[in-house]
């Protein structure tokens, strides 16, 4: 679970930087919640990826 939670924070990032549609942070948030909790910590430092977005760090 934890790989594919990295995987769609990369995905967004990608999105995000490439000016595409982005996965929503609600998806986003239920992928960690569903035990990718790990992956989506590592993904935010590698990819640098929703770390200055107070209220997702508190989701």
């Amino acid at each position: 679970m934890s790989v594919w939670t990295a995987a769609a924070f990369r995905r967004d990032k990608q999105n995000a930087v490439a000016g595409r549609r982005r996965i929503p942070e609600s998806d986003l948030l239920l992928l960690a919640a569903l035990g990718g909790m790990p992956g989506a910590l590592i993904a935010r430092r590698l990819y640098r990826h929703k770390t200055r977005k107070q209220p997702f760090t508190l989701g």
